[in-house]
């Protein structure tokens, strides 16, 4: 059969985002978890399929089309410049909210949450829609429609926990309006694929703003980490990113609470960046994905990584900008002293995410040889490379395996230690082979080193 469910799902390449579900003119489709606590369409009656193929025409990862969607939108705007990692793009920008309450309550400088009040107080929009906690402790976020500046600001978060838009979208079918619409780089491309199949997703979604993004995390992620935190029975809410203002801004906290309304926190270079960094709960279609900087967004965001705004707790933002009415509503801010922004170099963006772009991009020739998945790059194959990517591969895979085996539904328990034991044999073996690629890269350093005192001699 011609649907997503046979192509997409079943060869576990879906990101759940739920677009396939909005476009079904059969009502074939409903999203729900799978096995792994990741959204997935299924069939509602399999004799509702007609075969139409829309479902795939809206799929980020049956139609591969980002580059020619990216050129179609951007290409023609006055002054605008094109990089192989940020796509199209005016200016980027580092900035934050002079506004503490809304900087201090943000995953981040609090740009994104300014941006959406200032675009609906200009009336640039009548709607936004972003991730809000959620009452359902199966569904702890879900996409939201807003059209409250005051309500903006308990989207503000970033969040590690699977949503999807099909709710939503069926909202803004049935309800006229202007909508700025958040989200990841897949998500907002099956959406601009969406705007091709119905004209009322064209008329009505305006803008579109992205997030920086280097993995999708299953709903396993966060449960894990909430037994971790040594949380008893079910969660009720889950807080991603809590600043110390005692410690640098990328090393924020997680803030867990259960229905009785017990609170433990764990901080990420302790305690999370191991299962982060390694790709524990990651859904495999994460693995495909080439997009970092959210290409076909307005305006894309994420955290300033970089030695100079790391140090501020409070958080700062980076910004690639792509629509010239963004960038207006930008510099009227300035000027009137709501936000601060300064210039930032293209190559100092790239740097912020260095680590998103090795993964996305230089390690994906990587995976598809590992998967035999056709790749017509030329390139040579590091083994050490190889090594730690099939690793991690590894890794991602009996992370979910050993969720399901070991987590108990009915008492809400895991084992976190025997888990971790599980998984500590690949995880030795991942940093055996790092351990030999950083001795490996000595020479070069040294050589690099020697070089530039000896020119610094002759000077």
């Amino acid at each position: 059969m011609e649907n997503v469910i046979e192509k997409i799902a079943k060869k576990d390449k879906c990101v759940g985002c739920g677009i396939c579900v909005t476009v079904c003119p059969k009502d074939f489709l409903e999203m729900d978890f799978n096995f792994n606590g990741e959204y997935n369409p299924r069939a509602v009656d399999e004799k509702k399929c007609i075969n139409c193929a829309k479902c795939l025409h809206v799929c980020t990862f049956f139609q591969d089309n980002k580059h020619f969607l990216s050129y179609n939108k951007f290409n023609c705007v006055n002054g605008v410049n094109y990089n192989k990692y940020l796509g199209y793009y005016l200016n980027n920008y580092a900035g934050y909210v002079v506004d503490d309450e809304i900087r201090t309550n943000s995953a981040s400088g609090g740009i994104t949450t300014w941006l959406l009040e200032k675009m609906v107080q200009k009336e640039l929009v009548d709607y936004v829609i972003i991730v809000k906690p959620n009452d359902d402790p199966e569904k702890l976020y879900k996409y939201q429609i807003i059209d409250q500046t005051k309500d903006i600001k308990k989207g503000s978060k970033s969040v590690y926990y699977p949503v999807e838009l099909s709710e939503v979208l069926n909202k803004v079918l049935n309800k006229s309006g202007r909508y700025a619409i958040v989200g990841l780089p897949c998500f907002l491309n099956g959406i601009e694929l969406a705007k091709k199949q119905n004209k009322l997703f064209k008329e009505r979604i305006i803008y579109m703003i992205g997030l920086t993004c280097g993995q999708l995390k299953n709903k396993h992620f966060t449960l894990y980490l909430a037994q971790k935190a040594g949380i008893e029975g079910e969660l009720k809410k889950i807080i991603y990113r809590g600043k110390d203002f005692k410690k640098p801004a990328n090393n924020y906290y997680f803030t867990f609470i259960n229905q009785q309304g017990s609170e433990n926190h764990l901080y990420f270079k302790k305690d999370v960046s191991t299962t982060w960094v390694n790709r524990w709960f990651s859904i495999n279609a994460c693995n495909y994905c080439d997009d970092v900087f959210a290409e076909l967004a307005d305006v894309s965001l994420m955290d300033a990584w970089l030695p100079n705004y790391i140090k501020d707790s409070k958080g700062t933002n980076l910004l690639i900008v792509r629509n010239p009415e963004i960038e207006n509503v930008l510099e009227e801010g300035e000027k009137e002293r709501e936000i601060k922004l300064d210039k930032v170099k293209t190559k100092d963006v790239i740097r912020s995410q260095n680590g998103v772009i090795d993964f996305k991009r230089n390690q994906l020739p990587y995976r598809l040889k590992l998967n035999r998945t056709n790749n017509t790059n030329k390139i040579v194959y590091n083994p050490l490379t190889l090594k730690e990517v099939q690793y991690k591969q590894e890794m991602q895979e009996l992370s979910k395996v050993l969720f399901r085996e070991n987590f108990h539904d009915m008492s809400y328990k895991l084992d976190v230690k025997s888990f971790d034991i599980e998984m500590s044999d690949i995880l030795k073996k991942v940093h055996r082979v790092n351990k030999v690629k950083r001795i490996s890269l000595i020479p070069k350093r040294v050589l690099k080193k020697i070089k530039t005192i000896s020119f610094n001699i002759l000077l």
